[in-house]
């Protein structure tokens, strides 16, 4: 596993970084408690090569590695397919491992790639109690600025990244991708990731709402069994057949929220809701605006 680390850890830093040196590939690795000589490193850039088919040159104008251009697209999907062998790992050995990692992952049973860099960071942050300053670039404000949170886990929805932090006992959400520059504080706070996926666990997606818990019912055409199976709506999720040979059913115990309802219409005719009564209503709701607005467009046109 470790030849694997250097490896990945080696190929995520070309492919973010201009011309590194071999003094600073060393450096890099150092911080990830991998230590090897000149001669080793030369040789795993070779068996990126060789092995991976990555071709990794020396520019000896600007004295630093590269992924040559053709080779970009291959180094891409190698990183994919090596980050799942390796960021358990790499996570596991911040900090002696002395935390288990599961406690601040939430994944999904989906690909998505994290930002190695920026979550050994935050990580580390999380296992200590520190809290952690960053750069966040807000799209919407096209501007960014320098925060500080509490770090308290990292979740996954929908193939994207979050850290979520803690503030005021409320919890808010930052893409991972979105940040950068991370530097950890002296400042501490109690961790408390354990409640947060707790209360994760009773949603889907990353808003909260006042809703109580409820056991939502759905109904779904029977051609869409296969990729409930293989893609669940929710954890808690039971698929079970009706009576009539073309539907099954679906149950989630959750807090109803944007999302849910977000999950349920994205299949439109394909299911219906029966349970809760103010969840059908909602998605009723919805439906019929969404009608109005195509109606006045079609007016508009015709």
């Amino acid at each position: 596993m470790k030849k694997l680390r250097y490896y990945f850890l080696v190929l995520n830093y070309l492919n973010q970084n201009h011309y590194p040196s071999r003094e600073r590939l060393l450096e890099y690795l150092a911080s990830y408690d991998i230590d090897i000589s000149e001669r080793t490193l030369y040789r795993a850039l070779s068996d990126l090569s060789t092995e991976f088919g990555v071709e990794i040159s020396l520019d000896n104008a600007k004295k630093g590695y590269y992924i040559a251009p053709k080779y970009l697209a291959i180094a891409n999907q190698v990183l994919l397919h090596l980050k799942d062998l390796v960021t358990t790992d790499i996570l596991n050995s911040s900090n002696g491992a002395k935390s288990a990692v599961s406690i601040f992952v939430d994944a999904e049973n989906k690909k998505g790639v994290m930002p190695i860099d920026t979550v050994r960071l935050i990580y580390t942050a999380m296992t200590k109690g520190q809290k952690v300053s960053f750069i966040y670039a807000n799209t919407l404000e096209e501007s960014s600025n320098r925060l500080k949170i509490a770090p308290i886990l990292f979740k996954q929805f929908e193939d994207t990244w979050y850290v979520v932090a803690i503030e005021n006992d409320q919890y808010k959400t930052y893409f991972l991708d979105k940040i950068y520059d991370v530097k950890l504080e002296s400042e501490r706070f109690k961790a408390c990731s354990e409640s947060a996926r707790a209360k994760f666990s009773e949603i889907i997606g990353l808003n909260f709402t006042g809703s109580d818990l409820h056991e939502v019912v759905l109904s779904f055409d029977k051609s869409q069994k296969e990729l409930l199976q293989a893609c669940p709506l929710h954890s808690s999720q039971v698929i079970t057949e009706e009576d009539n040979d073309n539907r099954v059913l679906v149950t989630l115990l959750v807090k109803p929220n944007f999302e849910l309802k977000q999950q349920i219409m994205k299949f439109g005719k394909l299911v219906k809701v029966i349970e809760p009564q103010q969840l059908k209503e909602d998605i009723i709701e919805e439906l019929r605006f969404a009608l109005e607005q195509h109606e006045e467009e079609y007016l508009k046109v015709h």
